[in-house]
């Protein structure tokens, strides 16, 4: 017995010299892809620093920040961790809740901010609070919402075309077994297509789903699309394109406009094996939602701090006098196009606020629709499945928008040379959920350059100081820093300068989302500033004046443009 107790002291006792000696001799790694920054240095002695205890100090961070395979273990854990959470067939929920899916009107701008829902990461946040009452997702009393039937034009055609102007929805007919008509409006000329963001929608007992549907216009014609759904006794239409399922079966949806140009969506309608308060217990306790291999952000806002945000855009206008064009891109994320119909009511429609926001803007700020060409390419690649944030394709259509409404020159994407890093894995897997779901499923991070245009980029920090040199594109890791590419982060004063000779110049206030705008505008600008709202410490007007900017673009998502309100105000009034 002692003897077997020798042999296993021994045995341990060779384990931990084993690995003491390779901790010393393996190659530390100095970068973690996974938390997309530099690992801790070994300190440099001196004498100071000896006595004071920093040099020991800062030998045990080292150790212990540089372990040799660091990512590897880290990975490892989230397999474990992604034992956490609840998965409910091929989705899989982090803290969603009841409060979820809520577009809120608050008069109390604190609570708004402080609501605890899920925002992502760097501060895109929306505002999304507990309500007295059920959750709603509708507009507040004083405006109308902008219906969702109606579609501008995004490719040309033969004829003149005109933008679609929306009235106020029409009193709809019961929605029974008869086909319901939705007044759209009132006009002439002809429907060219009639789209729906849905070919096929699985749905159980009792769930109800909106669709999204809009018309490609030449002219101003009539816009009423009639909704039949046949067999009635699966599925009914409720109104505002709402369908409900009333019992198991197959039914189809037709939207037809008023000249007979129409498309059709299936559905299927089964019994929700997961039904009652089981779910709804696990929906109020979890954050991010996983259909399949993409992870989301369920969305929610306040018009309050959209009203808020509208305002500091004309604030911005005033304060320079008027002579700066100023734009309003407001971005949707992902959630708007790819959430599943039975989780749909934990997620506000990204798509009234973006309307809201357009129909409510001053007159003297120009919106920039990116939701419309964003949802009729929603097929392609437009967001990355394991990161919060938008494709550089994604951004592409977006930028071609933004240069339509500027009117400046802008590149067919074929013109620009794609680049394609590997196996990348982003903010929803490495920053929140380390789900081995998306762990087992990277994707390509494909991004691209100009091509045509020579440029120059310089960037100082958040405070005007430090000037340097670089490169605009800085291929980054395949792990985590892929959407790092674009300026290598965030934080910086970024300053583009190219060959485009169009006499523009061009600022952009962004936060995470906007950095991959400004590579697609290189031939539409003299002059490109990026700034963050999030980082930026000099004032704003002082800057932009300082620039001689022609052009004030404001690009970010639904969350920071519904969400804290204070972002773009401070920057009006804070001194250097």
């Amino acid at each position: 017995m002692n003897n077997l107790k020798l042999v296993i002291i021994a045995v341990f006792s060779v384990l931990i010299l084993e690995v003491s000696v390779l901790l010393c001799v393996v190659p530390r790694p100095a970068y973690s892809d996974s938390e997309k920054r530099p690992l801790a240095s070994f300190p440099t002695f001196s004498m100071s620093s000896y006595l004071a205890g920093d040099f020991t100090a800062d030998i045990s961070t080292y150790y212990n920040d540089t372990i040799p395979g660091r990512d590897f273990f880290k990975d490892l854990t989230g397999q474990i961790s992604g034992l956490w959470g609840i998965r409910l067939g091929d989705v899989k929920l982090y803290g969603v809740n009841d409060n979820s899916g809520v577009i809120r009107d608050e008069e109390d701008e604190t609570t708004a901010e402080t609501e605890n829902v899920f925002f992502p990461e760097d501060a895109e946040a929306a505002v999304a609070g507990t309500p007295e009452t059920e959750p709603v997702t509708q507009q507040p009393e004083e405006t109308e919402p902008t219906t969702p039937e109606t579609e501008a034009v995004t490719e040309p055609v033969t004829e003149a075309v005109t933008e679609p102007v929306t009235e106020e929805p029409q009193p709809e007919t019961e929605p029974v077994t008869e086909a319901v008509t939705e007044a759209v409006t009132e006009s002439n000329d002809e429907v060219i297509k009639v789209i729906v963001n849905k070919e096929h929608v699985d749905m159980y007992r009792g769930d109800e789903y909106t669709f999204d549907v809009r018309l490609r216009l030449r002219g101003n014609p009539d816009r009423n699309v009639t909704v039949t759904v046949e067999p009635a006794s699966v599925a009914e239409h409720i109104g505002n394109f709402a369908i409900r399922a009333k019992s198991v079966g197959e039914a189809t949806v037709t939207f037809s406009a008023s000249n007979g140009v129409k498309t059709s969506c299936t559905i299927t309608v089964t019994e929700n094996p997961d039904a009652g308060a089981v779910v709804d217990e696990y929906l109020s306790q979890y954050g991010i939602i996983i259909d399949g291999t993409r992870a989301m952000s369920l969305y929610g806002g306040s018009y309050k701090a959209a009203r808020t945000y509208m305002s500091a855009l004309e604030q911005y206008y005033d304060a320079l006098d008027g002579k700066v064009n100023v734009y309003s891109m407001v971005i949707p994320t992902a959630s708007a196009f790819y959430c599943p119909p039975k989780y749909a009511k934990y997620n506000a429609s990204q798509m009234e606020m973006c309307n809201y926001i357009r129909d409510n803007l001053s007159s003297k700020i120009k919106h920039v629709e990116v939701y419309s060409p964003l949802f009729e390419h929603k097929d392609e690649d437009l967001y990355l499945r394991t990161d919060h944030h938008w494709s550089p394709l994604g951004a592409y259509y977006a930028a071609k928008a933004f240069a339509e409404t500027a009117g400046v020159p802008f590149s067919d994407l074929s013109t620009f040379e794609s680049h394609t890093i590997k196996d990348f894995l982003g903010s929803m897997y490495y920053s929140y959920t380390q789900d081995p779901v998306l762990l087992n499923n990277p994707e390509d991070f494909i991004y691209y350059t100009p091509t045509g245009v020579t440029h120059s980029t310089t960037y100082r920090r958040p405070d005007g100081t430090g000037e340097f040199s670089s490169a605009f594109f800085i291929p980054m890791s395949n792990r985590g820093g892929a959407y790092c590419t674009f300026m290598g982060g965030d934080d910086k004063i970024t300053h583009v300068t190219t060959s485009a000779g169009t006499g523009r110049k061009l600022v952009i206030i962004k936060e995470s989302f906007g950095n991959a705008i400004p590579g697609y505008l290189f031939g539409a600008f003299d002059d490109i500033y990026v700034i963050d709202l999030r980082y930026f410490e000099l004032n704003t007007i002082e800057f932009i004046k300082e620039t001689g900017a022609t052009d004030l673009l404001f690009a970010t998502c639904t969350f920071t443009a519904s969400g804290p309100v204070s972002l773009f105000t401070n920057l009006l009034t804070q001194a250097p």
